[in-house]
């Protein structure tokens, strides 16, 4: 028989969840103004007046807390490529002129946009995902990583979902989706580092246009068209 939580317990899980909630929040302020390296469990208790003891009640360590905040910025990118990739679907489909394999490589396109993308509007979170993923530091035990693992791959798994729809249209010739989405994310998220590049040299080598450069030969060493290409970026 499953016990019913009580109103007493129910409200200290509500005002627990509310701290700790806090506690992001407070800790996504430090990230924003200091960068990742400066977030640490004294300045997080001291920026939202608490015991350092309390916090390790909360989070066991930096690691433990670190996760919490990739997670939920993993969490934010998954939102925004969800809608990137429906808007850019909606977009493509309602132009019934259009060839069916355009319209499918729409999606894949805006999907592995969003990455970049994300790094214009959420910096901050962009450079908590990048540390997750490029840091060589072991910053994260093995059971850490792991967490960070089962919240990013439903994210791959849209970018996957966009790839085997174009397989289905004969936009792209068959191939494993999620080994492709991996070989895609890993270039673009390498491509993120040249952004300090960006000021210093020509336009034609900025990160972006190396980016779209980048998603064309993919896309046709996937099989894809060169027109059909030219056509979906043009509608991106």
């Amino acid at each position: 028989m499953i016990r019913t939580q009580t109103k007493g317990e129910v409200r200290r899980a509500r005002r627990r969840e509310a701290r700790k909630t806090e506690m992001l929040d407070a800790a996504m302020r430090i990230i924003t103004e200091l960068g990742v390296d400066s977030l640490t469990i004294a300045r997080l208790a001291d920026e939202i007046d608490a015991a350092v003891g309390a916090l390790y009640r909360y989070f066991p360590g930096k690691g433990a807390l670190m996760v919490a905040l990739q997670a939920r910025a993993i969490e934010s990118f998954g939102q925004a490529l969800q809608r990137d990739v429906e808007r850019a679907r909606a977009s493509a489909s309602s132009e019934s002129w259009e060839r069916d394999q355009v319209v499918a490589l729409v999606p894949v396109l805006a999907a592995f946009r969003a990455y970049p993308t994300f790094y214009a509007s959420e910096p901050a979170m962009y450079a908590l995902i990048d540390s997750s993923l490029s840091d060589p530091r072991a910053l994260l035990t093995t059971e850490e990583q792991q967490a960070i693992q089962t919240v990013l791959m439903p994210v791959l798994q849209i970018c996957a979902d966009q790839l085997d729809a174009a397989v289905d249209q004969g936009a792209l010739d068959d191939g494993d989706s999620m080994k492709r989405t991996h070989v895609a994310w890993g270039a673009l998220h390498g491509l993120g580092h040249f952004r300090k590049r960006d000021h210093s040299v020509p336009a034609e080598l900025g990160s972006d246009q190396l980016a779209e450069e980048l998603l064309r030969g993919l896309l046709r060493g996937w099989g894809a068209d060169k027109s059909d290409i030219d056509g979906a970026l043009r509608r991106v």
